[in-house]
């Protein structure tokens, strides 16, 4: 049997998730990572070459790095795969997979425009601090991980204080500055 170590990927991860906070493109990962860890026996030659191709395409989708051309190679590689893999395993894995493609399609694509509807996928949560109703009050700032928010507290009859921002770049979707903000100042996007 040939060595699968590159497709395992911490298995079991999707069971402590809740299903509805799954999208669809996170749902398609973790149940052909299933298939991949239990199933994928590695006799014939279609699932084995597919695996790390399906693998690569659908961490790309959760990352919104995947463009719609990308997305149909997945269809395609699907539908391959379904015609020409030996067991029925091969086969109903990436038969689901081909479901999930055609009744989610809005939301696959979506993921390719780096949006995830059901936000859950934290590489494309956005947060926005509305300036309107942000009193600075630093909470958000003091408490974030990553160190995305910039900006200064407020200083009374000072003319140059600085709005609060969040740098997207470095942010990482954890969402303790919305819990800390007493105005409820900071959106998803």
């Amino acid at each position: 049997m040939p060595c699968r170590s590159y497709l395992l990927r911490g298995g079991g991860r999707g069971k402590a998730v809740a299903e509805a906070q799954l999208c669809a493109v996170k749902r398609a990962y973790l149940e052909y990572e299933e298939f991949a860890n239990s199933k994928l026996c590695g006799r014939c030659l279609p699932c084995l070459v597919a695996a790390p191709l399906v693998f690569d395409l659908l961490n790309r989708l959760q990352k919104g790095r995947a463009n719609k051309r990308e997305l149909e190679e997945l269809r395609f590689l699907a539908q391959g795969v379904v015609l020409t893999a030996r067991c029925k395993f091969g086969q109903e894995a990436l038969e689901k997979l081909g479901k999930s493609l055609e009744e989610a399609a809005l939301e696959f694509e979506a993921h390719c425009e780096g949006n995830c509807p059901q936000h859950a996928c934290p590489e494309l949560i956005r947060y926005r601090i509305d300036p309107e109703r942000c009193t600075q009050c630093d909470l958000c700032r003091a408490l974030c991980p990553t160190g995305a928010i910039i900006g200064d507290p407020y200083v009374p009859y000072s003319t140059d204080n600085h709005p609060y921002f969040i740098l997207a770049a470095k942010c990482n979707g954890c969402g303790v500055c919305v819990s800390a903000c007493p105005e409820n100042a900071i959106e998803l996007v």
